[in-house]
C-alpha cells in the first residue's frame, strides 16, 4: 500500500483506509467503481445522469459534489490513477480492469494530495508489465443481452530490461427499459470499450520507467428519466395535453414497482417546435457518446540507497456528446444537448528520503496542472406549447463556455520514529490556482445574446497535518490526527444580472482517532476510526437581489456544518475456508447555517440536508470455499448485502426529496478446475430487484414536473475466465 507515497502496511498506517486487490474485487464481483461503494463504509460513488462519461459523484464521509455532470463542477474527493491526478472523475475510471489494487482514503488529504481532496482520495493502481509470458481472457453473458469481454497479455521484449502488456475490456448490454414510443430508443444500455497498453523499462537497477496509454470509446443511449409527479394545470401538464397524451399514463409516483419501470415512453422528436432554427434542439434523440484518451509517464530513480526521486506526468483528453429526454414523457417538455471537450496536463516531482538512520521518512514534492475545457449546451423547454405560446420560446437557451484552470503546489510530509513504538507525523502543502471563465448565453429561437461575460480569479491555501501513531503491542495499533483540506473555488453555471457567479474555496478541519487490531493469529482484524469535522464556507444555492431588484439564484459560500461519525471494518476468518467481512459507517451531519431563501431571510439550518449522503451505511460479505477433493478443483461462494439509510437529494421535503432506506443483495458462485487456469462463475446483482432512487429533479414550481432516475435493476449471468 502506498497511500502516503511510501510502502506501508495497512494495519500500521495512521489513517482510515480500505484496500481492494484485484482478487478481492473479483471475489466481490466488483467491475465498476460505483460497485465499490457497496463495500466501503461512508463512501458513495454514483454515475450521475446514469453514466460515467458525464461524471461520477464521489462522496466520502458526506463530503463531495453532487452535480458533477456540469463541466464547471470540481470534485471534492480526489481521484488518482497510477499517481496521476484526474481533474474530472469521468470516463475510463468507471470500469475496473487489469488492476493491482484500489485504495480508498477517508478524510481530507490536503497535504499529500492537495486541492479537491476535502472528503478523501481514491487511488487506482493498474497492473504493470513484468518478466513473464502470461495472459488471461474473460467472457460474460447475462440478462438484458449482456456480452462482456476482457483480456490481458504480458510479454518480455528484452530479457530483464523491457516488458509490455496490453489489456482490454468491452461492456455491452441492451437498455434496462423498453421504450414503447414509436421510433424511440431503449434507454440505459451500454456500449463501451477500453484498451490499455503499458511498457516497463529497467535501464538500470536504479531506474524504472512506466509508460501507460488508455483509450475509452463509448457509443450508447442516455439514461432514463421518469416523471414522478405533475403539477395540475402546470406547464408540463399543458404540454402533454397539447401533444395529445394522457398525463396519468406517464406519472410513476415516488415508489413505483419494478414492473412499472419495465417500459417507458420517451419522445423521438415529433412535435419539435417549428420556431427553432434548423439543426438545433434535442429532437428527442438519446445519445451518450464519449471518447477519452489518457497517457502517463512515471520515472522512478534511486539516487542513493536512502533517496528516491519520482516524476509523474499525465495527459488527459476527452470529447463528449450527449442528448437526453429529461422529462420522462413523449412530449417535448425538457430536453438537454451537451457537446463538450477538453484536456489537462499534470506534472509532479516527489523526493522520498530516509534520514537519521532511517528514523525520518520525508516526502517533498511540487505539482502543476493546466486544464482547458469547452462546453456547448442547449436546453429545450415546451417546444410543442411554444409554437402556440411565443412567450415560452425564450425559455429554450444555448450556453457556450470556455474554461481554464491552472494550479501549482508545493508540499512536504514527514514521519518520524521517536521510538520503535511511537511515530509522529506532520506535513504542510501550499496551493495556488487561477481560473478563468468566458460564458455566452443566447436565446435558442433567435440566437439573440442574453449574456456575454468573462471572469477570472485566483486563490491560494495552506493545508497542514499533524498526528501521532503508537504501536501498543503486536496486536494493537492506535493513532490520532488533525488535518485540513480544501476544495477549489470557481464559477457556477449561470450568468445573472451581476455577471458570472463566483464562489471561494471550501475548507474543512478533521479531528480523528483510530485503533487497528489483529487477534486470534490474525484471524480477527478490526479497524475503527472516530472523527469530527468542522466544515466551513460550504458552497450552497443562495438567493439575493440582482439587477432591478429581482431575486436571483446564485452559488455562494453560505454554508457551515459539523460532521461527526465512525468508520468500522471487521474481517473474521474462523476457519481457513470461511471469511466474513463487514463494514459500518455512521454520520451525524448538521448544518449550522445554510444561506438565504427567496424571501430574503436565512434558511433554517435544521431543514437542510447533506445530499447523496446517508447517515448509516453498512455491508457484509461472506466467502466460503466448499470442501472438494483436490483432483476435482475448487468451489467457492460469495454473498452479501449493502444497506443505506434515508438519502436526500434536495431540501424541498417533497415526495422527490429522498429515498427510503434500502438493502441491495448480490451473490457469486465460482468453480475452478484443478489446474487453476479455468473458472466458471454464476453471478447476480440486486437479487431482489429493489427499485431505488439515485437522483431527482424537483421542478414542480417552474416546469410543473418532478423527475427521477433509478438504479440498475436485477442483473445476472455467467462468466468464464481462462488464464495462461
Amino acid at each position: 500500500m502506498t497511500s502516503r507515497h511510501i510502502e506501508e502496511k495497512l494495519q500500521t498506517t495512521g489513517a482510515s483506509i480500505d484496500v481492494f486487490t484485484q482478487k478481492r474485487l473479483d471475489d466481490l464481483g466488483v467491475t465498476t467503481l460505483t460497485d465499490l461503494s457497496s463495500f466501503s463504509p461512508n463512501v458513495l460513488i454514483q454515475a450521475k445522469s446514469g453514466n460515467a462519461s458525464q461524471g461520477l459523484t464521489i462522496k466520502i464521509r458526506g463530503v463531495g459534489v453532487s452535480d458533477v455532470d456540469y463541466l464547471y463542477s470540481d470534485p471534492s474527493v480526489a481521484l488518482y490513477i497510477d499517481g496521476v491526478f484526474q481533474p474530472r472523475a469521468a470516463g475510463p475510471q468507471f470500469d475496473l480492469f487489469d488492476l493491482e489494487r484500489v485504495e480508498v482514503l477517508r478524510g481530507p488529504q490536503g497535504t499529500l494530495y492537495g486541492k479537491n481532496s476535502l472528503g478523501g482520495a481514491i487511488n487506482i493502481i493498474t497492473r504493470k508489465p513484468d518478466d513473464t509470458e502470461s495472459g488471461e481472457l474473460d467472457f460474460a453473458v447475462g440478462n438484458y443481452g449482456e456480452k462482456d469481454y476482457s483480456g490481458r497479455g504480458n510479454t518480455v521484449l528484452i530479457e530483464h530490461t523491457l516488458f509490455a502488456s496490453i489489456s482490454f475490456t468491452s461492456i455491452d448490454h441492451d437498455g434496462f427499459y423498453r421504450n414503447v414510443y414509436e421510433g424511440g430508443q431503449d434507454p440505459a444500455d451500454a456500449n463501451r470499450q477500453s484498451v490499455r497498453g503499458a511498457l516497463r523499462w529497467l535501464p538500470s537497477d536504479a531506474v524504472t520507467v512506466d509508460l501507460v496509454s488508455d483509450y475509452t470509446r463509448q457509443r450508447q443511449t442516455a439514461a432514463a428519466w421518469w416523471l414522478e409527479a405533475l403539477m395540475p394545470g402546470g406547464l408540463g401538464s399543458k404540454a402533454l395535453g397539447a401533444a395529445g397524451f394522457i398525463a396519468a399514463n406517464y406519472v410513476v409516483g415516488n415508489t413505483p414497482s419494478a414492473s412499472r419501470l419495465e417500459s417507458t415512453s420517451l419522445d423521438s422528436g415529433t412535435g419539435v417546435g417549428s420556431f427553432l432554427p434548423p439543426g438545433t434542439g434535442a429532437l428527442g434523440r438519446s445519445i451518450d457518446d464519449a471518447d477519452f484518451t489518457d497517457e502517463s509517464l512515471i520515472i522512478t530513480a534511486d539516487l542513493t540507497p536512502t533517496m528516491t526521486l519520482r516524476s509523474i506526468s499525465g495527459y488527459r483528453g476527452f470529447d463528449r456528446f450527449t442528448v437526453q429526454d429529461t422529462d420522462g414523457t413523449p412530449a417535448a417538455i425538457a430536453d438537454l444537448v451537451n457537446d463538450d471537450d477538453g484536456h489537462s496536463i499534470t506534472s509532479e516531482l516527489q523526493l522520498n528520503s530516509l534520514l537519521f538512520g532511517g528514523r525520518l521518512n520525508l516526502v517533498t514534492g511540487v505539482f502543476a496542472l493546466r486544464e482547458d475545457l469547452y462546453e456547448d449546451q442547449v436546453n429545450d423547454f415546451f417546444l410543442g406549447l411554444a409554437d402556440a405560446m411565443p412567450a415560452l420560446q425564450t425559455l429554450s437557451r444555448r450556453q457556450v463556455r470556455a474554461y481554464r484552470n491552472e494550479s501549482l503546489a508545493a508540499y512536504t510530509h514527514a514521519i518520524f520514529n521517536v521510538t520503535d513504538a511511537l511515530r509522529l507525523t506532520a506535513g504542510v502543502r501550499y496551493s495556488w490556482e487561477r481560473k478563468a471563465d468566458h460564458e455566452v448565453d443566447s436565446t435558442l429561437s433567435t440566437g439573440a445574446l442574453t449574456a456575454d461575460d468573462t471572469k477570472s480569479n485566483s486563490w491560494d491555501s495552506t493545508t497542514p497535518q499533524a498526528g501521532a501513531e503508537y504501536t501498543v503491542n503486536s496486536h494493537v495499533f492506535a493513532y490520532a490526527t488533525v488535518s485540513k483540506g480544501y476544495a477549489s473555488g470557481g464559477f457556477s453555471g449561470t450568468v445573472t444580472g451581476v455577471g458570472i457567479q463566483e464562489y471561494n474555496p471550501e475548507s474543512l478541519w478533521n479531528f480523528e482517532t483510530g485503533v487497528k487490531t489483529e487477534f486470534l493469529d490474525r484471524s480477527l482484524i478490526t479497524n475503527l476510526s472516530v472523527f469530527w469535522m468542522d466544515y466551513s464556507d460550504i458552497v450552497v444555492q443562495n438567493f439575493e437581489a440582482g439587477a432591478g431588484g429581482a431575486i436571483e439564484n446564485v452559488y455562494a459560500n453560505a454554508g457551515k456544518a459539523h460532521v461527526r461519525g465512525i468508520d468500522a471494518d471487521v474481517e473474521w476468518r474462523p476457519i481457513q475456508s470461511l471469511s466474513v467481512r463487514s463494514g459500518l459507517g455512521l454520520l451525524d451531519q448538521r448544518f449550522l447555517q445554510f444561506g438565504i431563501g427567496t424571501d430574503g431571510l436565512p434558511i433554517a439550518a435544521s431543514s437542510a440536508h447533506f445530499f447523496d449522503s446517508p447517515s448509516i451505511t453498512a455491508n457484509v460479505a461472506v466467502h466460503y470455499d466448499l470442501p472438494l477433493r483436490s483432483d476435482t478443483g475448487t468451489l467457492s461462494v460469495e454473498g452479501g448485502g449493502s444497506y443505506r439509510s434515508r438519502t436526500y437529494f434536495d431540501n424541498t421535503h417533497s415526495l422527490t426529496s429522498s429515498q427510503d432506506p434500502y438493502t441491495l443483495y448480490s451473490g457469486h458462485l465460482t468453480y475452478q478446475l484443478p489446474n487453476g487456469h479455468l473458472s466458471l462463475s454464476v453471478f447476480g446483482e440486486n437479487l431482489t430487484n429493489r427499485v431505488y432512487l439515485v437522483r431527482t429533479a424537483n421542478a414542480l414550481s417552474s416546469l410543473g414536473v418532478a423527475l427521477d432516475q433509478f438504479g440498475a435493476p436485477r442483473t445476472y449471468g455467467l462468466r468464464l475466465k481462462y488464464t495462461f
